[in-house]
């Protein structure tokens, strides 16, 4: 009886951290962090980083955008350029990559990287 009881309560465990793995990552932040990844080698280590994407931050998956991004990027701390930001560096979240050249253009910067899968690195343009 006391075997028994020990096997299925194995089997009940082995099920429940079957169930957790699945579930562990469920916002997919490492996908993020891996997303990012090329991003932030080429960032300063430290300091403010612009933020544009082409989903508004008033939005729930603007806002959901922004939080992996500064969550694979930090310690950096990321500005919406839309409010007001002035950093030297951008990055961007996009889920249409073609906008990024025209929303660079609009904020005054220019592209210095697109790593693909919607994450483009900027650079204020110098000033002449």
């Amino acid at each position: 009886m006391v075997a028994a009881l020990a096997l299925a309560g194995a089997l009940d465990y082995s099920q429940f951290l079957s169930e957790y793995s699945r579930s562990a990552d469920q916002f997919q932040m490492g996908a993020q962090t891996a997303r990012f990844g090329d991003a932030l080698a080429a960032l300063p280590a430290d300091g403010k980083v612009g933020y544009i994407s082409d989903v508004p931050a008033g939005e729930v998956q603007g806002q959901a955008m922004l939080g992996a991004a500064q969550y694979a990027l930090a310690p950096r701390v990321l500005v919406p350029l839309k409010r007001g930001g002035s950093a030297d560096w951008a990055v961007g979240s996009f889920t249409r990559p073609n906008e990024a050249p025209g929303m660079a253009a609009e904020s005054g910067l220019v592209i210095v990287s697109d790593y693909g899968n919607g994450v483009v690195l900027f650079r204020r343009e110098p000033r002449r």
